[in-house]
């Protein structure tokens, strides 16, 4: 069912969020006509959202629900994904057209700054001549600085600070207001708050000629420490979005990539993530600086991950990755299918956001075993 140009009320049952029914709001106006709009449904047990034009409504396998505890529910289709934007990709461009430039906040995590830079530069081709700006934790004003094509960093919002008659896109909200806006919708991987329907953008980490072993130096990694070729593990989720590897799984890991390849491996996340501990084992906290994580990355011939901040420092410097999926996936994350190199636990949740989900256990995760992962990397070592 379509309706075009008016608000609709979509009736859903509370508990499950299958839809019951789609009536105009107009045509509501006493109990009895909600009561027979029901299907004799009780009324207690049933919600209501509403809609705006144009929206198909599938009554046989759409579903409401929220994407994130304590924001509105909204209308997903089958395939997982919302069935609307709350605002149109024209409203949202003539904003963007008549500011003077666009300011956006991104959430705190590396991945998400390092997303929203990428939103930045595609922007820059988008609307040419428009001054954008990016703000977020001042430990990423660095990143900023390295970035190629370069992102400026912006001070704080506020009375004052010349951004008066700037489009503000505040991340931190909610999903809604990310400028990727992958939960929202098929648009773009960027989202229709900044105004486009197909937004691709691209930066790339620059290092200055021995910059980068400084910054391991301040790890406490010499010159001439590391053995052989460096694996990069990173299995700690800090967000609801993704879910965490085990650690006796990463330990077994990393005790094959020392016997094989006699290498290091550079553990990322603190010593109690991680079940192995000694020689050749270099462990960076979330605590060290960015630039000093990115350059510890940035020297591993590949980087096993979840969706985190290493996964994107792998991504801006070349560096190999295999990534570990849950519900989540890289169509939301990063606007691709799930290629040779990717492994998704796939438990059957079709949930494709990890917010959703009501698992008491990461059984996606827990499906991941490190010899699946292991054949990975030796296909990648290969090449």
């Amino acid at each position: 069912m379509g309706v075009e140009g008016r608000r609709f009320l979509v009736i859903y049952e509370s508990e499950t969020g299958k839809v019951r029914g789609v009536k105009m709001t107009g045509d509501i106006r006493h109990r009895v006509e909600l009561e027979r709009a029901c299907g004799g449904g009780d009324l207690p047990r049933l919600g209501f959202t509403r809609e705006l034009r144009g929206v198909e409504v599938d009554v046989e396998n759409d579903i409401v629900k929220s994407v994130i505890n304590g924001e509105p529910k909204m209308l997903f289709g089958k395939d997982g994904m919302a069935k609307f934007q709350r605002v149109s990709i024209s409203e949202s461009r003539e904003r963007v057209l008549n500011s003077e430039g666009v300011y956006i906040v991104s959430r705190p995590g590396i991945g998400d700054f390092i997303l929203a830079a990428e939103c930045v530069a595609g922007m820059r081709q988008v609307y040419p001549g428009k001054t954008i700006v990016l703000n977020g934790p001042g430990g990423f004003k660095k990143l900023c600085e390295h970035f190629e094509p370069g992102v400026e960093f912006a001070k704080e919002w506020g009375e004052g600070k010349g951004f008066e008659k700037f489009y503000y896109v505040d991340q931190r909200i909610g999903y809604q207001f990310d400028p990727r806006g992958g939960l929202h919708g098929h648009v773009s991987k960027y989202g229709v708050y900044l105004g486009v329907d197909d937004l691709k953008g691209e930066v790339k980490l620059r290092w200055e000629p021995g910059e980068r072993m400084e910054y391991l130096r301040g790890l406490g990694i010499g010159e001439g420490e590391l053995e052989g070729p460096v694996l990069g593990i990173h299995i700690k989720s800090a967000s609801s979005a993704t879910r965490s590897w085990l650690k006796h799984e990463a330990g077994v890991l990393a005790m094959m990539w020392k016997s094989v390849f006699k290498g290091s491996v550079f553990l990322f996340g603190e010593r109690k993530d991680y079940g192995v501990s000694g020689e050749g084992f270099w462990f960076i906290g979330a605590e060290e600086e960015v630039m000093a994580g990115a350059a510890a990355v940035g020297i591993c011939s590949i980087v096993v991950c979840i969706d985190s901040g290493p996964l994107h420092l792998a991504r801006i410097q070349g560096v190999k990755y295999i990534c570990l999926w849950g519900g989540t996936r890289p169509g939301i994350v990063l606007g691709r299918e799930v290629n040779e190199y990717d492994i998704v636990g796939d438990v059957g949740c079709g949930f494709e956001a990890c917010h959703t989900c009501g698992r008491k256990r990461a059984e996606c995760m827990e499906s991941i075993k490190a010899e699946a992962v292991w054949e990975k990397i030796k296909g990648v070592m290969d090449e």
